[in-house]
């Protein structure tokens, strides 16, 4: 997947220098997505503050879609920062600093979303009606049990979101806890203006 991202800092990645346990750090990046599949384009905003390279970091991730942020969260790598280095857990780099460098400006601006297009052969599992843990059968689960819908107000809510993912493109936001495992994605609906958790994919 491609994504056209602005990050502003640059970053080598390396040996220590003095730069890494003297200098703050404040990294954002900005990725534009249509979220809501309106043809326009919303933004994922990646904010990472942190007192040097070699100490733990906090991460904030805000969505912005037609101006009204729909989304804001913050995780800090408290319990992770440990982990950088370690060849069980992370076998793309070699030693703490070149993960940690790797992980916060490379690798994580291009994991935070997956864009489904049409003809995405992803598609076929997403929609599989016979499968608890694809997009019919969560989001109606998502109107029922989150929203409060009777069953068929469920049932016809969820009808109504296939119908307009089936003609567009769409986003799976995919906020990653840590960079050892993947979370389950999140679909932004658009009709509800709520995210619906899609477990198993």
């Amino acid at each position: 997947m491609t994504l056209l991202a602005v990050l502003l800092l640059s970053i080598s990645y390396g040996a220590v220098d003095s730069s890494d346990t003297t200098e703050k750090i404040n990294l954002k990046t900005a990725i534009p997505l249509d979220i809501n599949a309106d043809k326009k384009m919303d933004t994922i905003l990646c904010e990472i503050t942190g007192e040097f390279w070699n100490s733990p970091f906090t991460v904030k991730y805000t969505i912005t879609s037609n101006g009204t942020e729909i989304l804001s969260e913050t995780s800090s790598d408290d319990a992770i920062d440990g982990e950088f280095g370690n060849a069980n857990a992370m076998d793309w780099c070699k030693d703490y600093m070149s993960c940690k460098k790797k992980w916060y400006v490379k690798k994580l601006p291009k994991d935070l979303s997956i864009v489904i297009k049409q003809g995405d052969e992803k598609r076929e599992n997403l929609f599989d009606t016979l499968s608890d843990m694809a997009i019919p059968s969560l989001a109606q689960k998502f109107y029922a049990d989150s929203l409060g819908y009777s069953k068929d107000k469920a049932s016809l809510a969820a009808k109504k979101l296939i119908t307009f993912l089936k003609k567009n493109d769409f986003v799976l936001i995919t906020i990653p806890a840590n960079p050892v495992y993947r979370p389950f994605p999140r679909l932004y609906d658009p009709f509800s203006k709520k995210f619906i958790q899609l477990f198993g994919y």
